[in-house]
């Protein structure tokens, strides 16, 4: 400043007891010549400590965000994705850098959509706070995905309101079920005789339409 005395200054400096400053200087002029400097100063503490607050918090949120062993996704009121975590990736067969090129919509099975765009909606109008349910996905290659997910929304955290969603994959989950379900269905209604034991040979399970043929069986009475 002292070789160039036109110019103006701007920097930031940390007194001994922890506060920050903001000082700022321009050049005073008489007749179009400089004749001094003058020098303003601007406690900015509690803002800097702010921000370094809200930075660790991203931070923290970062880090859990991307070591959950469950998938996680943030995204805005649109839907678009503004964070994914790995876990999702390997859900649904995306990279990252794709997702964040997509929205919630473009990822969800079509016939699911309008349940899971009402539960968002009574977010938004306050008459919930955060939804579970169970919903479908296209994986990248195609086949169907189904998730267990939680839906919180985040709006008065003093940034733009987003949701986080926890997505668990079911998929497995639902199709031994469904195999199971088959099963005892084809156990219920099969006309051979079938009966469940354990390891002592005591009957556990016998379908209903078979026992009751056998008692009247039972009943009845047959020669010698």
């Amino acid at each position: 400043l002292y070789a160039n005395p036109a110019q103006e200054s701007f920097d930031t400096i940390e007194l001994t007891d922890g506060r920050l400053l903001e000082r700022y200087s321009r050049p005073q002029y008489l007749d179009f010549e400089v004749v001094g400097r003058v020098w303003s100063f601007r406690d900015v503490t509690e803002s800097r400590h702010t921000q370094n607050r809200l930075r660790e918090s991203e931070e923290r949120f970062r880090e859990i965000l991307d070591n959950a062993p469950i998938g996680m996704i943030v995204t805005g009121l649109d839907g678009h994705f503004i964070q994914v975590n790995q876990a999702f990736c390997d859900i649904i067969g995306y990279r990252q850098q794709e997702l964040l090129q997509l929205s919630y919509g473009d990822i969800t099975y079509p016939e699911d959509i309008d349940s899971s765009q009402g539960k968002v909606r009574k977010l938004l109008d306050g008459s919930d706070h955060t939804f579970q349910m169970q919903t479908r996905y296209l994986h990248k290659n195609g086949h169907l995905i189904w998730a267990k997910i939680s839906c919180f929304y985040m709006h008065n955290s003093g940034t733009a309101p987003y949701f986080i969603t926890q997505i668990e994959d079911i998929t497995e989950f639902r199709n031994a079920n469904e195999r199971i379900r088959m099963m005892a269905n084809v156990f219920e209604h099969s006309m051979e005789a079938i009966l469940i034991t354990d390891a002592a040979n005591l009957i556990n399970e016998v379908p209903a339409i078979r026992s009751r043929v056998m008692r009247l069986a039972n009943s009845a009475a047959f020669p010698s």
